[in-house]
């Protein structure tokens, strides 16, 4: 009882702190650590709600609860804009009353829950499910939206003028590839022989004298991924799953921890060098200045060729007398 009063309380301090903090920017600091603490005291009540109780032993109230969190993480993404944040009050005094109800239910299972009961349960946690998948794609495109506006500023910030070159590209992208490929070796080197034909076969796309067209180098990238590939089909046709279950399932081994933080970021770093290759083949191979017909050789320094000091037109009367 006094857990669901604390949250009600901090929710509802949330929400007017953020509404006042529209007209004053100073109460910005106080309005985010009071949502943040209120979200963060919200999801270990409901984790400990879930550890006494059972995981399948999700009542109504729980499913409130369980909405009113998904409400307050929605009100917490709107609110970074500072003209919906009206909107994202409103919405943090509404998850204050579906929190006030955290931790009183009786953890009875769905089976014995009867009547209008059982379908305000159902509509309540798919609401919630909709709204946590609301804001999981609010928080992926806002990351990205902000990784593709504030781009251009740390480039001038760094000091870079123009975009790196597809050379230099290329060679960041084989080193990263390379360090990927020792880490792997040292704890499984069997994983690692998987890493092997794109370490050889993208030296030709690292290249711009040996890069070929695009098609020939998408080719060169499929090649590279092709063990892998043929790795994931066999343990798919052994158990029996199509390619959204196999999508499926790899986002599961990663939610229940079956994958863990250095495996991740190794798998990230991996496709991350998958996407520069992809890139690498896409971009046409520069021709070679000063070669070929197309490209004759252009005199840009005063040298042999053009020079006009003494002694180009032959020699002066001073230095024949000599």
């Amino acid at each position: 009882m006094i857990l669901a009063v604390a949250l009600f309380l901090l929710y509802i301090a949330s929400a007017w702190v953020l509404l006042r903090s529209v007209n004053s920017p100073r109460l910005e600091p106080l309005a985010w650590s009071l949502i943040l603490v209120s979200i963060v005291g919200h999801s270990d009540a409901m984790m400990h709600m879930m550890r006494a109780h059972g995981p399948f032993s999700i009542g109504l109230l729980e499913a409130i609860s369980l909405f009113a969190w998904a409400l307050a993480v929605l009100a917490c993404l709107i609110s970074i804009d500072r003209q919906y944040r009206a909107l994202g009050a409103l919405l943090m005094a509404s998850a204050a009353f579906g929190a006030a109800v955290t931790g009183a239910g009786g953890g009875q299972p769905e089976a014995a829950t009867a009547g209008w009961e059982l379908t305000a349960h159902i509509l309540l946690s798919m609401g919630a499910a909709a709204l946590l998948f609301a804001a999981a794609v609010t928080a992926v495109l806002l990351v990205f939206g902000l990784c593709w506006l504030l781009w251009p500023m740390l480039v001038r910030r760094v000091g870079l003028d123009a975009r790196p070159s597809s050379e230099a590209a290329g060679l960041a992208m084989l080193l990263v590839l390379l360090a990927v490929c020792l880490i792997v070796w040292a704890v499984n080197p069997f994983t690692a022989l998987l890493l092997l034909p794109a370490l050889h076969l993208w030296l030709l796309i690292v290249s711009p004298e040996l890069r070929p067209r695009p098609p020939g180098a998408l080719v060169l990238v499929g090649l590279a991924v092709l063990p892998v590939l043929l790795l994931v089909s066999f343990y798919a046709h052994q158990l029996g799953l199509g390619p959204g279950e196999v999508a499926w399932t790899a986002v599961l081994l990663l939610a229940g921890g079956h994958v863990g933080v250095p495996g991740a970021v190794l798998w990230s770093l991996a496709l991350g060098c998958l996407a520069a290759a992809v890139m690498l083949a896409l971009t046409p191979a520069a021709d070679a200045p000063g070669l070929g017909e197309d490209h004759p050789t252009e005199v840009t320094i005063r040298g042999p060729r053009s020079y006009a000091g003494p002694g180009s037109l032959g020699g002066t009367e001073s230095a024949l007398r000599h």
